[in-house]
């Protein structure tokens, strides 16, 4: 305290020359320096700690650190592999993670059957959209109606155009494989065999009405793996990317993120919309960490025309634009996102607007409790009850409000004083406002999503992609020892691979995740204070 006051008095009358020489003769840790930072208004303005764009824990570590290439000299690799601010280590180390995930990838694909669950069904959906239908009541697969917003539709439509929509029967594994040689199958799957394409009774394929296209080739099954394999790669690779760049655990942890059997299985075996939904919400993400608020709710409002899931982070999302941001740039990101949506709606909405919007956004459907991972040991009548959807939503509302004021805008002293000071924010305010850590946006935005989960009506096998990304962050910065954070971590992907789902493994499921949420819950949020710098050349300062 006294270091801090001197300092202060000095700044206040000598100028800042002064100033950082008494830095230069202090113990030069970043505890004092950051001290000194937050008591001192006019060290905030000396070089060496400057705001460098939001960031002073890269500034302090220039600071108070040797240089990148003394330290790569000095510091064994196992214990780089240690320090969550080793940025460098971290980047390489991630970096040998995907190569490697890559290979087991393509490993998986070359020696797993491939299982078929969705992918018809996409095909035979998109396909009355190719013919010329707009009406969204009259898009159906073999799984029942289209039940996803408009950017599902162009998307797998395109992924149509580039497969064919057709997969060789022999290709295709497990329990699937031989029952799909003599029978037609939307014009998804089809046999190997030139010319044996016959429909469900005895039709030739090529009367067959929602055959995309039956005089092309079956297009080879690892050339449609190879295209969500990139979409998995590219998810990675976000992902990793936002670890680094909050700081927030050691390096090691990364590989932690290219372990799920079940995640690999989603991405490269089953082919679901999920996986493209995901990329897209994470990639928001890595621009609302660079602060690009009007092109990351434009990239979040793609996401969510692809699957509905992604409005789980809506919440978060908002929360961080309301930390941050001022209105202006806001607008400008909701009008982008809206009209979107508007676009790619618009074909359909000219002809069935209310079909449209019943169909994609349909927030009160009921699922088959055969396939919840989440709710076996309910009681079927309980399970299809509105009443408990109704509690569902309730508990969802009271979590989302109680991270609210309590973890997210609890330095602002609650959700109202937060929204007054954004609405009377400026643009120029919003450049000087004190930055909020990389690391405090990932906790919001995470427990967010997982404010969902525990809420949600029901939890397919593939929703797992939802949040398997975030459980190494939410488990690891919790208090709890980091051998039985990885163990819980090890028991969740457990529970996910157990199939068919029942009563136990949905119970054991609700026990880990609620305390995991009481973890989340039990450690304070993130300091909200100055942002880490993302990824890119460390900023040289000159000593005055």
């Amino acid at each position: 305290l006294c270091e801090i006051l001197m300092l202060r008095r000095i700044c206040s009358s000598t100028g800042h020359a002064r100033a950082i020489e008494a830095l230069e003769k202090s113990d030069r840790s970043c505890a004092s320096l950051r001290s000194v930072w937050e008591c001192s208004p006019e060290i905030r303005k000396c070089t060496p700690l400057a705001w460098n764009n939001g960031d002073l824990a890269c500034s302090l570590e220039c600071w108070v650190a040797p240089s990148g290439d003394a330290m790569a000299r000095s510091t064994p690799w196992w214990k780089r592999l240690q320090d969550p601010r080793d940025v460098r280590a971290a980047a390489l180390f991630a970096t040998l993670l995907l190569i490697g995930d890559a290979l087991l990838s393509y490993i998986i694909i070359a020696r797993v059957p491939y299982t078929e669950i969705d992918w018809i069904a996409y095909m035979q959906e998109v396909s009355g959209f190719v013919k010329g239908e707009r009406n969204y009541e009259e898009l159906k697969g073999d799984t029942g109606p289209l039940v996803y917003p408009a950017g599902f539709v162009y998307l797998f439509t395109a992924l149509q155009a580039l497969t064919g929509g057709s997969i060789a029967a022999a290709q295709v594994g497990g329990a699937t494989g031989p029952a799909y040689s003599r029978m037609w199958l939307g014009g998804a799957i089809v046999p190997a065999e030139p010319r044996l394409y016959v429909g469900s009774g005895g039709t030739p394929l090529s009367a067959c009405q929602n055959y995309p296209n039956p005089d092309i080739t079956p297009t080879p099954l690892q050339n449609i793996q190879a295209i969500f394999l990139g979409v998995y790669l590219l998810t990675q690779a976000a992902v990793l990317a936002l670890y680094i760049r909050s700081r927030a655990l050691p390096p090691w942890t990364l590989c932690l993120l290219c372990l799920s059997r079940r995640v690999h299985s989603i991405f490269l075996l089953r082919l679901f919309n999920d996986c493209w939904a995901m990329l897209l919400a994470y990639a928001a993400t890595l621009l609302l960490q660079s602060r690009r608020w009007t092109l990351a709710i434009f990239v979040y409002s793609a996401a969510v025309s692809i699957k509905m899931n992604v409005l789980l982070w809506a919440p978060g999302v908002l929360a961080v634009l309301v930390r941050l941001a001022s209105p202006l740039p806001v607008l400008r990101g909701l009008a982008a996102g809206l009209l979107l949506q508007a676009l790619l709606a618009g074909p359909f909405l000219a002809v069935a607007p209310r079909a449209y919007l019943g169909r994609a956004f349909e927030l009160t459907r009921v699922f088959q409790q055969r396939w919840s991972v989440n709710w076996q040991f309910v009681p079927a009548d309980w399970f299809v009850d509105r009443r408990f959807a109704l509690v569902l939503l309730a508990l969802h509302l009271r979590l989302l409000w109680s991270f609210a004021r309590f973890r997210w805008f609890q330095a602002e002293g609650g959700v109202g004083p937060a929204l007054r000071r954004f609405f009377s924010r400026t643009t120029k305010e919003e450049a000087e406002a004190s930055p909020m850590s990389l690391d405090f946006m990932l906790y919001i935005l995470f427990t967010a999503n997982l404010a969902g989960i525990l809420s949600a009506r029901s939890l397919h096998y593939q929703f797992y992609s939802w949040y398997f990304h975030m459980l190494p962050y939410l488990l690891l910065r919790t208090r709890l020892p980091k051998s039985l954070s990885i163990g819980l971590l090890l028991c969740i992907e457990g529970v996910w691979n157990i199939y068919p789902p029942h009563a136990a493994t949905s119970a054991v499921f609700q026990f880990l995740h609620w305390l995991l949420a009481a973890a989340c819950w039990s450690l304070p949020a993130p300091l909200p204070g100055p942002a880490t710098k993302v990824l890119g050349r460390r900023p040289v300062h000159r000593r005055r």
